[in-house]
């Protein structure tokens, strides 16, 4: 990961310096946004560690975000005793042309990596075997923590998690989406008129955690990534596996035109004995818990202290 930033930087160094929109753009680091955030440090993955920990946790974030999304989260369950990873997705964090090169292919081995090194610091650490281990995720960093828990009930080298969190998982995606693989294929075409096919948005780059401009490659594979999440949740269902999920706890945007307000449950519910399903509405500090309430308590410890994501 050094390396790679390594290599945005000097590519960075190429551009005009002088050019109005640089200036006040992301990549300016010596700017007001970069000054106003202290360098950004949270476009790359970071670990909030802990000498004794109680459990290990892996987050994950959404398209076209930065680890920073999951900072709040993380730095919940870090106070209440967990060693916290935050991973940087490929594609992410860097230049917004490298969305156009991602797939979730790699996304999913990105986190297969982090959950095996969280595996390792877990055993190498001074505390007591067995700790919990949860993960999870905003949008389709929620869809990559399910796939990962379902892909565990079968492979016996991943380590299974205790609990699965998702904020908005991407399971339902918007029809519009599954248009992007064909709009994408016109890209490829050697005509340059069609080059700006490949983007749906191409903005001033002013959020210094957030890419703005969007390409269609990212719709397609979110879009596939959702769809391998609902073929596998399929297949643990039909197979029984589905029976050996850890309790799954989520939250939908009521709001949430992507991924659908009800997409969450409408997916998830059926599915999973052990759901509880949450949604956030503007204006309120809790969230209102509906569907199943059978999720057991988390192990260990953690159980008798209070846990603002456990509705």
């Amino acid at each position: 990961e050094t390396a790679l930033f390594k290599r945005m930087d000097d590519e960075i160094a190429s551009w005009d310096q002088n050019n109005q929109a640089f200036l006040y753009s992301r990549f300016n680091s010596a700017g007001p946004l970069n000054r106003l955030v202290e360098g950004a440090p949270y476009n790359r993955s970071f670990r909030l560690g802990l000498s004794k920990p109680l459990g290990h946790a892996l987050l994950i974030h959404g398209l076209t975000d930065s680890p920073y999304s999951m900072k709040a989260m993380a730095e919940s369950l870090h106070v209440r005793g967990f060693e916290v990873t935050v991973l940087r997705l490929p594609g992410h964090g860097t230049l917004p042309s490298m969305m156009t090169e991602m797939s979730k292919n790699d996304w999913n081995a990105a986190v297969r990596i982090a959950a095996r090194d969280v595996a390792a610091r877990d055993v190498a650490s001074r505390t007591p075997a067995g700790q919990p281990f949860y993960i999870g995720g905003h949008s389709t960093g929620g869809t990559l923590a399910l796939q990962y828990a379902l892909d565990a009930l079968q492979d016996k080298s991943l380590r299974r998690p205790d609990r699965v969190l998702t904020l908005s998982p991407a399971v339902n995606i918007a029809k519009v989406a599954a248009v992007a693989g064909f709009i994408d294929a016109l890209s490829v075409v050697p005509v340059p008129v069609l080059e700006k096919v490949r983007w749906q948005e191409i903005v001033p780059e002013y959020d210094p955690y957030k890419f703005n401009s969007f390409p269609v490659n990212a719709a397609r594979q979110v879009n596939r990534a959702a769809r391998a999440l609902r073929y596998s949740l399929a297949d643990a269902v039909e197979s029984g596996r589905i029976a050996r999920m850890p309790p799954v706890i989520t939250w939908q945007s009521a709001v949430d035109s992507t991924v659908g307000a009800a997409g969450a449950a409408q997916r998830l519910e059926p599915c999973c004995g052990c759901l509880r399903f949450g949604r956030w509405r503007r204006g309120r500090g809790r969230c209102a818990v509906s569907g199943p309430e059978r999720c057991a308590a988390p192990p260990g410890d953690v159980r008798r202290q209070p846990h603002p994501f456990i509705c």
